[in-house]
């Protein structure tokens, strides 16, 4: 990217180039990429050849200023993606965010392409909501667990149209890695106790580029971990965050499936635990403390990272532990709703893990701590929204897109 400009421009000064920049296009099929600038010149350099067989994008649009990227698929639909600014990551302002489980997303792509498939309550809420997006009033973010669940359909046109639908309608914004999450939340919670000052918190529902996947991603670019040396902060940011978008709208939308992996052996170990609690005779409050320990277990990697990065002793760690981890209230949003989730889970004697339930627990709980509204399927909408009581917590629980309408306030 630092020779990027120069190649493109030849003597023409980078600096002044970057604050008349107006649009950069890069046409993926015919190797090429173009700036124009305002005065309408315009400025063409060869792109590297992509021999994906995979890949359905075919052109790139990004608008500088207003900081949008339209992609062009190779169906001939498009899609708008919303950029950062290097100083507003989460530029949320006041708006609602909804976490929508994978099959509510499945009822807004079957509502664009197969109304009559919806029943007809749902398909009139459906199309309100896709409204409420398309006209920015609320925030639907995707996360890791909605590509993963995506991308491994066969079916290669409801996979797209799935895709195109979740795209469409999410623009970019997405959910941290709910590993981030965690570690945030537990750094901070220990820095707290431990009388140190804790680090601001990143936003969970953001714009900010390489966060839906990996945990230890963070955009904000130091001098020493650019990828172009040299090259300005803001150019670097805009480079970062049209690279994000282009990977994680080109993997959804790849034109074949991606394999998934199944959770066998974490499903197998946390039916062990159910079926050793339901044939426990002890009285329930005990129980709910055995399972307090097990999801401490569960949790025992994640506490003992965060510990040694905010580099406290033992005996303080020990300490926190003990003070907040058998509290009905812990101030670690996200993991105080999977530890609920979890532990009521585990307490109910007819549970039969599935295998899916691992990114259920996982994802949905660290949604239910940020997020304003969570649609989802009966039980888990029943285990957030015994959780979100327990712990005081905002989030509304909803089973339908209906219900969610019905009780959707929008700022004004």
């Amino acid at each position: 990217m630092d020779g990027f400009l120069d190649r493109l421009t030849g003597t023409t000064p980078r600096v002044g180039l970057r604050r008349d920049i107006d649009t950069i296009i890069w046409d993926i099929d015919e190797r090429r990429f173009l700036i124009r600038v305002k005065d309408g010149r315009t400025f063409e350099a060869a792109a590297p050849p992509n021999h994906d067989p995979e890949r359905a994008i075919v052109r790139v649009v990004y608008f500088w200023h207003a900081r949008h990227i339209v992609f062009e698929t190779n169906r001939g639909d498009h899609l708008l993606g919303i950029m950062p600014s290097r100083h507003n990551l989460a530029p949320v302002d006041g708006r609602p965010v909804v976490y929508l489980d994978q099959n509510h997303w499945s009822t807004l792509a079957k509502t664009s392409r197969a109304p009559d498939r919806v029943p007809e309550a749902e398909r009139k809420a459906a199309l309100e909501l896709i409204a409420l997006a398309e006209a920015g009033k609320i925030i639907l973010p995707i996360s890791a667990a909605h590509h993963s669940e995506t991308s491994h359909w066969v079916d290669d046109d409801s996979r797209y149209q799935l895709a195109l639908t979740m795209l469409r309608l999410s623009k970019g914004w997405q959910m941290r890695d709910p590993l981030a999450i965690w570690a945030d939340e537990l750094q901070r919670d220990i820095a707290t106790y431990s009388g140190a000052e804790p680090s601001s918190s990143p936003p969970v529902f953001t714009l900010e580029p390489w966060v839906i996947h990996d945990a230890k991603a963070r955009s904000t670019v130091g001098p020493d971990d650019s990828t172009q040396p040299g090259l300005p902060a803001d150019l670097e940011f805009a480079f970062q965050s049209a690279l994000s978008t282009i990977v994680y709208f080109d993997l959804l939308l790849n034109t074949a499936p991606i394999r998934r992996e199944a959770s066998h052996g974490w499903r197998a170990n946390q039916q062990r635990t159910t079926d050793a609690l339901a044939a426990d005779h002890r009285p329930k409050a005990q129980k709910r403390q055995i399972a307090y320990a097990f999801a401490l277990d569960d949790l025992s990697h994640e506490m003992a990272k965060a510990a040694a990065h905010t580099n406290v002793s033992t005996v303080a760690f020990d300490q926190w532990v003990r003070s907040i981890w058998n509290k009905e209230m812990i101030g670690t949003p996200a993991v105080a709703m999977f530890r609920s989730m979890f532990v009521d889970k585990h307490l109910n004697p007819r549970t039969t893990w599935q295998d899916n339930d691992l990114n259920d627990l996982f994802y949905l709980s660290a949604a239910a701590g940020y997020a304003n509204h969570i649609v989802a399927e009966r039980h888990t909408t029943g285990l957030i929204a015994q959780s979100s009581k327990r712990l005081n917590a905002p989030v509304a629980a909803h089973r339908s897109i209906t219900d969610l309408i019905a009780n959707l306030t929008l700022a004004r």
